[in-house]
């Protein structure tokens, strides 16, 4: 069996799932293939890579050479002590209940006094003390696959950040060990491995395709979203697989003295998390919502949708907003408004033009005016920008005064029979229906990411057009689950 340092991320990519890396080295169920703006991360983590290799003294590069001439090329590079040696290949065999081939291919090799460090280039913005599990152990991997050939330790194991840091960690050889037992335990199994669900684990994973609907079939326990995934593992091992088995040997009382382990620590239900759940056990076998108050909305006769565009942050970059999209809905409705940044260097300009826009409201509209949103991410962003930027007359203040979170709403009026509180989950329960139903947000991402690269006019105004198609229509899906509530 061989097993690649890199294999690491089948297990932590885009979140810790056990069945990912069985499914992937089985290869009997298709994966999708990855998203465009995934793809456009690895172009730019390729391009971070090679511009860090430039900056190296007297680079001795493998790349281009076949894998059994790379490893043997690597070790002549280190005898001769090379003092660069980019995209090199260790290799070792070693039983790990069975026989396994480990090999890695690290971005650099670098010369460092009697022996190598270890390097690799990443878009994260910094390793931190704890974060990025699967960078960590891609390059612990790197330091014992070094070791195991050279026979001493590497000299240091670094992270050339998308900031372009260099951060270091120690040498932990029981946990590369470790690491390599874990996959070569998943890829051996006989069954396939239970992992939990989550929405927000999994509806970007390339199987999503394959478990969800198994899950649904199965009425797993996990799909409620109250469920935590030590939860779902510990019900799983006392014989609860479904909502149904839940609803069927446990209540309130004993289901709040369920415990288990999450691999850290003992862990308890909790007495109000034991009504949350069984509540939505019950919502999910009725397919119908349970009420639980009435919803506390602001009174008014016009409400302004608002909603946010932005990138994540990568590459040392902040996150950033794009797009601040918003439109009046109620008695007196507006066109669609939107501040469009078409690259950093607009973001202020875009951040202004929002705040003119938003004035403009005020005016029209009166000073209580509310700003109505899902989750909190708008509001985040809101504090972020005026204190990055400023606040105009006062503007942004009044617009974060008059804030209005639907999702806090939704959840405390009612139990959905659903996997997610996601907008477009909840949107859709709720009858709204898009002209694109697939387009997610990674897709509008994808599409801003490339516009630099399209010189044609009309065709960069055309894609401008379809992200701000996609916003507004998630302005009109927030104003169709805010008339929902409305009317309860």
């Amino acid at each position: 069996m061989d097993i690649h340092a890199s294999d690491v991320y089948a297990y932590y990519h885009p979140s810790p799932c056990e069945l990912r890396v069985f499914l992937r080295h089985q290869n009997l169920v298709p994966e999708a293939d990855a998203g465009p703006y995934q793809q456009w991360l690895s172009q730019r983590g390729r391009a971070h890579e090679i511009a860090h290799r430039n900056t190296l003294p007297n680079v001795h590069d493998l790349g281009s050479i076949s894998p059994a001439d790379k490893v043997n090329e690597t070790l002549r590079a280190i005898r001769g002590r090379a003092a660069t040696i980019y995209q090199g290949r260790l290799e070792v065999d070693i039983d790990l209940g069975g026989p396994c081939h480990v090999i890695g291919e690290p971005d650099f090799l670098i010369l460092m006094g009697d022996g190598y460090g270890i390097r690799d280039s990443k878009s994260i913005k910094e390793l931190g003390t704890s974060g990025h599990p699967d960078v960590r152990a891609q390059l612990q991997i790197y330091g014992w696959l070094y070791e195991q050939v050279i026979g001493k330790e590497p000299v240091a194991l670094e992270v050339h950040c998308g900031t372009g840091q260099i951060e270091s960690l120690p040498f932990d050889r029981q946990a590369a060990v470790d690491e390599i037992g874990r996959l070569v335990s998943l890829r051996s199994a006989t069954q396939q491995p239970y992992s939990p669900l989550g929405w927000s684990k999994c509806s970007a994973c390339g199987f999503f395709a394959h478990c969800w609907p198994e899950a649904e079939t199965g009425k797993d326990v996990a799909l409620l979203p109250s469920v935590q995934q030590w939860l779902a593992r510990a019900l799983r091992d006392s014989g609860v697989r479904s909502y149904e088995d839940l609803l069927n040997q446990y209540g309130q009382e004993s289901l709040a003295g369920f415990s288990g382990h999450d691999g850290r620590r003992q862990k308890h239900v909790s007495e109000d998390r034991a009504r949350k759940i069984l509540q939505e056990a019950r919502a999910f076998v009725s397919g119908q919502e349970i009420v639980l108050s009435k919803p506390t909305l602001p009174d008014s006769s016009n409400y302004v949708m608002l909603d946010l565009e932005g990138l994540p942050p990568q590459f040392g970059e902040e996150e950033w907003v794009f797009l601040w999209g918003l439109q009046v809905f109620g008695d007196h409705p507006s066109d669609y408004l939107a501040a469009f940044a078409l690259d950093r260097t607009e973001e202020q300009a875009a951040w202004e033009e929002f705040l003119a826009i938003t004035g403009d409201l005020f005016e029209e509209y009166g000073a209580d005016l509310p700003f109505v949103h899902w989750h909190h991410y708008e509001r985040v962003k809101l504090q972020h920008y005026i204190s990055r930027f400023g606040d105009i007359d006062g503007v942004a203040a009044q617009v974060a005064d008059n804030l209005c979170d639907l999702l806090p709403i939704t959840k405390k009026s009612f139990v959905l029979p659903l996997p997610s509180y996601s907008l477009k989950v909840v949107e859709e329960y709720l009858g709204f229906r898009r002209s694109c139903p697939g387009l997610h947000g990674d897709w509008a991402m994808a599409q801003y990411v490339a516009l630099p690269g399209i010189a044609n006019k009309a065709r960069r105004d055309q894609v401008i057009a379809e992200i701000c198609t996609y916003n507004r229509e998630d302005l009109e899906a927030t104003w169709h689950v805010f008339s929902w509530l409305m009317k309860q």
